[in-house]
């Protein structure tokens, strides 16, 4: 397993057979299985339960759709597509630089000059990015 610190997203590759790309800053990775597989082996790696880091952030942030997954202080994957769409994303919110919008899509800008064109509005990106940001806080202030 490659370092998940330098992760800056997830998503479903297109294929007969289920992958996951995993984009590093310098590399990626395509893993053989699903990408909520992928953050929940992630979560494991770091002695961490889908199931509790869920129902944290639901309290936390009191929200039930999308919800944005702590699994390290550089970690922190947001879904952008629920969780049965057959192309699934989940961005890093640490790893973000910025966010526009180009027509009916969005560009997600990484660190590295990577980016992410995604047909998803920007202001759910924005909202999602802003409610990761809010919840490294609150894990930093909850569990240090």
């Amino acid at each position: 397993m490659h370092s998940s610190a330098n992760i800056l997203y997830l998503h479903t590759q297109k294929s007969t057979q289920t992958k996951t790309l995993c984009q590093h800053l310098n590399h990626y990775y395509i893993y053989p299985t699903t990408p909520y597989n992928v953050v929940k082996y992630l979560l494991e790696i770091n002695n961490k339960s889908l199931t509790v880091q869920l129902k944290h952030a639901k309290a936390m942030l009191k929200i039930n759709k999308l919800v944005p997954i702590f699994i390290h202080d550089t970690l922190i994957l947001f879904p952008l597509k629920p969780k049965r769409a057959p192309i699934q994303y989940y961005i890093n919110a640490h790893s973000i630089s910025g966010v526009k919008t180009k027509g009916s899509a969005s560009i997600i800008q990484f660190n590295n000059s990577h980016f992410l064109t995604i047909d998803e509005p920007y202001h759910l990106i924005l909202k999602k990015w802003q409610e990761s940001i809010v919840l490294i806080h609150l894990f930093k202030q909850t569990y240090n």
